[in-house]
């Protein structure tokens, strides 16, 4: 995620798996990022569903790998858009599936 963050000449529109910890709308660096709010360490991760679902799942306050396709949401803020699934880090169960 490091990667993604610090690098300008990004795969934009490409599909990326980006490991991080997620809290709401957004996949921070680390938790300590997620507890102080530290959006300069984080990638806005995209739910479109009707009922958020994405925010609501079990996959909130954990370090989770995110797949979807890498875009930006203005010029500062990355986004994950198009989600497809959301494994936990330390054991590779899904914790979102899209339907």
């Amino acid at each position: 995620m490091a990667g993604l963050l610090l690098n300008f000449e990004l795969p934009i529109g490409a599909n990326v798996s980006v490991i991080g910890y997620l809290k709401g709308p957004y996949l921070f660096l680390t938790e300590d990022h997620a507890k102080i709010l530290d959006y300069s360490s984080s990638i806005l991760v995209e739910d479109k569903s009707k009922e958020a679902e994405l925010y609501q799942s079990n996959c909130n306050h954990h370090y989770v790998k995110v797949v979807g396709t890498l875009s930006r949401q203005d010029s500062n803020l990355l986004k994950i858009a198009n989600v497809i699934r959301i494994k936990y880090a330390d054991s590779k169960k899904d914790c979102y599936l899209k339907k």
